[in-house]
C-alpha cells in the first residue's frame, strides 16, 4: 500500500510537471498575443495614451502566479504630458485562470518610475485619465478576456510629484517602497497600507516643511466609496525617530471635506515637533530632543472647502524634562513648559494665537525663564520675556562656528522684554510702539578657538527703546586687546526684517574700538572655515565659502554707521604697524576705510572702499612716504616673486597707488582682474648681488655689479592681467647708467629691453673699482648706445641685441607711462619724473647703424682700450 501511495504522488508530480510545464510552452507561443491584449483591454478604459516599449510573461519567477510585464511605460494625462512614467508595470494574475473564460488580475507592482499629480488654476486634476461611463466599463469588460479585480498594489522606487498651482502647494516625495491591500473592486472594503517614504520637500503657502525627512506610514482604514467616507481603524505616522498615532474619520465629498481627526505623540519627544516646522526654523531647531512628561496633542475638526478652514487645535508640554541637541555641551534640565496653538473661533489667521506663558529650566543650575505669547497671525501682536543666566560652556555650540572648541563664564540676562505688534517692529517709523528693554552683562565670558581664546571679562549692553548702548566692553584674545563703547539704533527692525528688506530698516550706528594691541591675522583666522585638504570634496568647500559670503552681504547691507578706531600696535601677516588712526564707514553694502599709520619706517596714507555684493571688490588709494624699501620687501613677502627681494634692495621709498581687487562668489581671489596703478620713486637706493645684474657683466666689472648705488629713481608702473608693467625708465648708478623697461608676470617670466652707452662701458672696463660708489655721470661720451632684450626666467635668462625692436618698445612704453600718470594724476598730486637726461640721447652719427655694426664697435673699443 505505501508503494501504491508513493508511486501516486510520483505520477500525480510529474502530471503537474507537465501541464505547467506545457502551459508555460504553449503561453511562451501566445506571448506576445496576450501582450496585445492586456495592452488593448487597458486602453480601452483609458482617455489618453498609453505606450509600452515591451511585453513580456513571466511563469516561473512568479509561480504559481503569472505576471505580464509591461516594459519603459508611458501613460500621459489629458493634457499630454507624462503623468505616469515606470521601467516596470507588472500585472500579476492566477496562473490557472488562464484556461478560465477571462483572466482577472489581482495585484499589481510599480517599479523605478515618476507619478505626477498636478492641479491646474481651476481646480482640474490631471489624473481623470479613465472612463467613467458604467456603460463603458461594462462593455470594455465583456469584450475582453482581461479583467481587473485588484486586490493589491504595491510601488518600489517610485518620485512622486504634486502640484496645485491654485493653492500654491508643492510636494516631493520618493516612495522607497509601498503596499496597498483590499478588495479595491468593492463599494466598501478595509484598506491595509504602509510605506517608507523619503520628502525632498512639502511646499505649504511659501513655506517650506519637511525637507529631506524620512517617514513611513502603517495604516488600517474603513473605506465606504459610495459615501466617500474614510475610518481611521489605525493609523500610525513616523517622521524620523518620532511616531505619531491618528484616530478618527474623513468625509469627502465633490466641493468639500469634513474632518473629525486626533493625532497624539504620548511617547515621543519635543523633537518630533520640531521636525514639523518649516525648513526655516527645522533646520536650526531640528536636532533638539527631550526626555520628560513630553505631550503632544492635535485636533482638526471641521470643514474645508473654498470658504471654509476647520478648527486646528495643538497642545504639546513637557514636564520635569529635559532638553539636549549635539550643539549643547551641557542639557538644559528640569525643563517645564505648556504650549498651545489653536485658530480660533473664526478658524482664520486673525484668531488664530500661539502661547507659551512660562518655559522654565537650568543651564548648569542657573535659572532661565522664557515667555512668548503671540495673536493674530494677519497682523502679529508679540510678547516675550527673558530672563537669567547663560554659561557659554553649555551654549558656545549654537553658533554654529566650527572654530569655537570651548566655552566658560557667562552671559547675565535681565528683563529682557519686547512687546509691540511685529509689523511696528519691521518698521523704522513705527518702532516707537513697541516697548523693549532689558541688559546684557559680561562676567568673564570666554570662547576657545580653534588656537585662540576669545574673552570679555567686562562689559554692559543696555536696549532701552530703539537703542542699543554698549559700555566698556573689553575684549581680549588672539593676541588684541581692544575697548568698545557706542550706541545703534533699528536693531529691532533688523532683526525682525524680511528676506528683501522691504521696510529699509538700516542699523545706525556710531562708535569708538581703542585697542593697545591688535593680531588681524589671528583675529582674521576665527572667522575663517577650518577646511582642510582632502577633508572635504571641492563642492563641498566651495559651497561652505558661498555660504559665508552671502551671510556677510546679508548683514552688511543693514549696516550705516562708523567706527572710530584707535590702535596703537597692529600686525598683519608680517607686516608690522603702530599708532594706526582712522575710521570704518558703513553704509549698507559698503565699507570704507580712511586712516592713517606709521610702519616700516615711515607712514602710509590709506583710504578704499570695499563693496559686499555677490562677487566682493575693493577700490583703494595708498600714499606711503619715506618707506625703508627693505622692510617694504621683506614684510609684503616680496610680494611672491624672487627676482628682485628683500635681500637685493635698501632706500627709502614714497609712493602713490591706486589699487583694485575682486573676488569671485567662493572668495577666491580673482588674479585675471587684479589691477594697481603705481607711482614709485626710491631715494638712496642699493642693489645688492642681483642675480640679473650678472647678465651685465660683459660691460662692467662683476665686482661693481655685486653692490649698485643709484641715484634718485621713479617710475609709473602697472599691475594687470597677472603681469607687473615697468615703462621705461632712466637708472644712474656707480656700475654703469642705462634705460629699462618691460614686464614680469605672475608665472615669474620677464622680458625687458635695456639701453647701455657703448662709450661709458668701454672706459669703465679700464678704470678700477670705485669703492665710493659715485654715480658715473649721465654722458654718452661722444659714442653710441647699444640695445639689448633680456628675456626667460630668474633661473634661465639670455639676452640679445635687437636696437628696433628696443627703441620701439620704449616708445610704447611710454604711451603707457603716460596713461598711468594721468589716470593717478585724478586721484593724487602730481609728482615730478625723473626724465633721460639729453646727454643720454644717441648719436647721429650711429642712428642707423645695425645691430651688428654696433656691436663690431663696441667689442674693438673694448679689446683696444679705447674709451672713446
Amino acid at each position: 500500500m505505501k508503494k501504491f501511495f508513493r508511486r501516486l504522488l510520483i505520477v500525480f508530480a510529474i502530471f503537474l510537471a507537465v501541464l505547467f510545464g506545457g502551459l508555460a510552452i504553449v503561453l511562451s507561443f501566445f506571448e506576445d498575443e496576450l501582450g496585445q491584449k492586456v495592452v488593448q483591454s487597458i486602453n480601452k478604459n483609458l482617455v489618453s495614451e498609453l505606450s509600452i516599449e515591451q511585453v513580456d510573461l513571466t511563469v516561473f519567477r512568479s509561480f504559481p502566479n503569472a505576471a505580464i510585464n509591461l516594459r519603459n511605460t508611458v501613460l500621459e494625462d489629458i493634457e499630454g504630458d507624462a503623468f505616469l512614467q515606470a521601467e516596470n508595470v507588472s500585472f500579476r494574475f492566477r496562473l490557472l485562470s488562464l484556461l478560465g473564460k477571462s483572466v482577472k488580475v489581482n495585484s499589481v507592482l510599480l517599479e523605478n518610475g515618476i507619478l505626477a499629480i498636478r492641479y491646474d488654476q481651476n481646480g482640474n486634476p490631471n489624473y481623470d485619465v479613465f472612463k467613467t461611463s458604467q456603460e463603458e466599463q461594462t462593455e470594455n469588460a465583456e469584450s475582453s478576456n482581461f479583467g481587473l479585480s485588484l486586490k493589491e498594489a504595491r510601488l518600489s522606487n517610485i518620485e512622486l510629484l504634486y502640484e496645485d498651482q491654485l493653492s500654491e502647494r508643492e510636494a516631493a516625495l520618493l516612495i522607497e517602497d509601498a503596499t496597498f491591500s483590499g478588495e479595491f473592486s468593492s463599494e466598501q472594503f478595509s484598506l491595509k497600507s504602509n510605506a517608507d517614504l523619503q520628502s525632498k520637500f512639502v511646499l505649504y503657502e511659501a513655506d517650506r516643511f519637511l525637507k529631506n525627512k524620512d517617514l513611513r506610514y502603517d495604516a488600517s482604514i474603513l473605506v465606504n466609496l459610495s459615501e466617500g467616507l474614510y475610518e481611521m481603524e489605525r493609523v500610525i505616522v513616523g517622521v524620523e525617530d518620532n511616531e505619531f498615532s491618528v484616530n478618527g474619520r474623513i468625509l469627502a465629498q465633490e466641493d468639500y471635506a469634513d474632518f473629525n481627526l486626533v493625532a497624539k505623540n504620548e511617547e515621543g519627544d519635543l523633537g518630533g515637533v520640531l521636525q514639523l516646522l518649516p525648513d526655516t526654523y527645522s533646520a536650526y531647531l531640528g536636532d533638539f530632543s527631550s526626555r520628560g512628561q513630553f505631550y503632544f496633542d492635535a485636533l482638526i475638526d471641521g470643514r474645508l472647502s473654498k470658504t471654509e478652514s476647520p478648527l486646528l487645535d495643538v497642545k504639546f508640554g513637557l514636564e520635569d524634562g529635559r532638553i539636549s541637541s549635539p550643539r549643547l555641551d551641557n542639557a538644559f534640565k528640569d525643563v517645564s513648559f505648556d504650549a498651545k496653538f489653536t485658530n480660533g473661533e473664526r478658524r482664520d489667521n486673525k484668531s488664530s494665537r500661539f502661547e507659551m506663558e512660562r518655559l522654565k529650566g537650568y543651564f548648569n543650575n542657573e535659572l532661565m525663564e522664557v515667555k512668548l505669547n503671540a495673536y493674530d497671525f494677519d497682523d502679529p501682536q508679540i510678547d516675550f520675556a527673558l530672563n537669567g543666566t547663560l554659561p557659554l560652556s553649555a551654549i558656545y555650540g549654537l553658533a554654529e562656528n566650527p572654530n569655537i572648541k570651548d566655552g566658560s563664564g557667562e552671559i547675565e540676562i535681565q528683563n529682557l522684554e519686547v512687546r509691540g505688534r511685529l509689523s511696528d517692529m519691521q518698521s523704522v517709523n513705527r518702532i516707537a510702539r513697541v516697548d523693549a528693554n532689558g541688559t546684557l552683562q559680561f562676567d568673564d565670558a570666554r570662547l576657545k578657538f580653534e588656537k585662540d581664546n576669545i574673552t570679555i571679562d567686562r562689559g554692559d549692553i543696555l536696549l532701552e527703546g530703539n537703542s542699543l548702548v554698549m559700555k566698556e566692553v573689553k575684549i581680549e584674545g588672539a593676541g588684541s586687546e581692544i575697548y568698545l563703547d557706542g550706541s545703534c539704533y533699528n536693531l529691532i527692525p533688523v532683526l525682525f526684517a524680511d528676506s528683501l528688506n522691504s521696510q529699509r530698516a538700516e542699523l545706525e550706528f556710531e562708535a569708538n574700538l581703542n585697542a593697545p594691541k591688535m593680531d588681524l591675522d589671528r583675529l582674521i583666522a576665527l572667522t575663517t572655515s577650518p577646511v582642510e585638504e582632502g577633508e572635504v570634496s571641492e563642492v563641498v568647500y566651495d559651497s561652505i565659502q558661498v555660504k559665508e559670503v552671502q551671510e556677510r552681504e546679508q548683514f552688511t547691507q543693514f549696516l550705516k554707521g562708523r567706527f572710530n578706531a584707535n590702535v596703537e600696535e597692529f600686525n598683519y601677516g608680517k607686516i608690522e604697524g603702530e599708532n594706526f588712526v582712522g575710521k570704518l564707514q558703513f553704509d549698507k553694502n559698503e565699507m570704507s576705510i580712511f586712516g592713517n599709520t606709521q610702519a616700516m619706517d615711515g607712514s602710509f596714507d590709506l583710504s578704499g572702499t570695499m563693496y559686499f555684493e555677490d562677487k566682493p571688490r575693493l577700490k583703494s588709494k595708498l600714499t606711503c612716504k619715506n618707506i625703508d624699501a627693505n622692510k617694504f620687501f621683506a614684510q609684503s613677502e616680496n610680494f611672491g616673486q624672487d627676482i628682485l627681494t628683500e635681500d637685493n634692495i635698501r632706500g627709502k621709498m614714497n609712493a602713490n597707488m591706486l589699487i583694485q581687487a575682486y573676488w569671485d562668489e567662493q572668495m577666491n581671489f580673482d588674479y585675471d582682474k587684479f589691477r594697481v596703478l603705481a607711482g614709485i620713486g626710491i631715494e638712496e637706493g642699493e642693489l645688492l648681488d642681483f642675480e640679473l645684474f650678472e647678465s651685465f657683466s660683459t660691460f662692467v666689472k662683476l665686482e661693481d655689479l655685486k653692490h649698485v648705488r643709484f641715484k634718485g629713481l621713479e617710475n609709473w608702473l602697472e599691475i594687470s592681467n597677472q603681469r607687473i608693467y615697468i615703462p621705461v625708465m632712466f637708472i644712474q648708478s656707480n656700475a654703469l647708467n642705462l634705460s629699462l623697461n618691460g614686464e614680469y608676470s605672475f608665472d615669474y617670466e620677464f622680458d625687458f629691453n635695456v639701453k647701455v652707452n657703448a662709450g661709458q662701458v668701454a672706459a669703465n672696463r679700464l678704470k678700477r673699482h670705485n669703492p665710493k660708489l659715485v654715480a658715473l655721470p649721465a654722458k654718452r661720451e661722444g659714442w653710441f648706445n647699444l640695445y639689448y632684450k633680456i628675456f626667460g626666467t630668474s633661473d634661465d635668462f639670455q639676452y640679445e641685441m635687437a636696437k628696433r625692436e628696443v627703441k620701439s618698445d620704449f616708445i610704447r612704453s611710454e604711451r603707457r607711462k603716460n596713461r598711468i600718470r594721468e589716470s593717478l594724476l585724478l586721484e593724487f598730486r602730481e609728482v615730478a619724473l625723473i626724465r633721460e637726461p639729453l646727454e643720454w640721447q644717441d648719436d647721429a652719427q650711429y642712428e642707423n647703424a645695425s645691430d651688428e655694426e654696433l656691436e663690431f664697435l663696441f667689442e674693438e673699443a673694448v679689446e683696444g682700450g679705447s674709451g672713446g
